[in-house]
């Protein structure tokens, strides 16, 4: 089973201070083991302080329309099973860096594209997948990769899709609160302060719909999809937009 699977990770950090931010990206590819660390990109940049408005009217929490294809079914799973074969590979990018969170970053030649294109629309890997089971075993994000190096003649993926946010915000009205952590594809949420545009915006959504560290920021006016960098470059620098977010179970 070994040379089934090639596995891509980020390793990133990220300071917060009461007024500033500062992230640095550190970019990897890990194979078996053998870690090949890429360049590091490091930017700074004080966050706006803005004078509150005597009232502040936020937009609640809201799904992206029905055209967005995780919209109609939140937190959905299903379950694909693979014939493994010497010297294939599975063909997927995985962001791994959050153990409780094995997420697809990519998909490439293997036997999961050969059975995207095979199977019906519903069972189809997609990025911002998650990884949650290998036959029918959940694990943290290492554990599921080495319980899939393990197996020999098949193997059962259970996926489950996020659910997909659009939230506007206008931070010339008020501090937006975020604190994230700058991955290579996306922007991790790591908590939302208080008395902040997000904080009035969880206060205001759903269950399903607030913000909190399994939440990943993939675009910013639906732009920056795949680059983290500029993704944290925009929110600490623009003021109106609207961010879409990823939030999984």
């Amino acid at each position: 089973c070994r040379g089934l699977l090639s596995a891509m990770f980020c390793n990133c950090c990220a300071e917060d201070k009461q007024h500033e931010v500062s992230a640095v990206i550190f970019s990897g590819e890990l194979e078996y083991g053998e870690t090949k660390v890429g360049k590091m990109s490091v930017f700074d940049k004080s966050a706006k302080e803005a004078e509150r408005a005597e009232e502040q009217m936020y937009e609640a929490a809201r799904e992206t329309p029905d055209a967005s294809p995780y919209a109609r079914h939140a937190y959905r799973t299903f379950t694909i099973q693979l014939e493994l074969c010497e010297g294939q590979k599975l063909g997927v990018n995985l962001e791994m860096d959050d153990d409780s969170l094995c997420l697809v970053k990519s998909i490439t030649e293997g036997l999961i594209a050969r059975q995207n294109e095979a199977c019906s629309d519903d069972q189809v890997v997609k990025v911002w997948h998650r990884l949650l089971a290998v036959n029918g075993e959940r694990g943290g994000s290492k554990e599921l990769v080495k319980k899939i190096t393990e197996c020999k003649r098949t193997v059962d993926l259970t996926f489950e899709e996020p659910q997909l946010l659009s939230i506007p915000v206008d931070t010339s009205k008020g501090k937006l609160g975020l604190k994230f952590l700058c991955r290579k594809a996306c922007v991790q949420i790591s908590s939302i302060e208080e008395s902040s545009i997000l904080k009035n915006y969880n206060d205001a959504a759903g269950p399903d719909q607030r913000l909190d560290g399994k939440c990943r920021v993939i675009a910013i006016d639906g732009s920056g999809e795949g680059d983290g960098v500029l993704l944290a470059k925009w929110l600490l620098e623009k003021e109106a937009m609207t961010m879409t977010v990823c939030k999984w179970s």
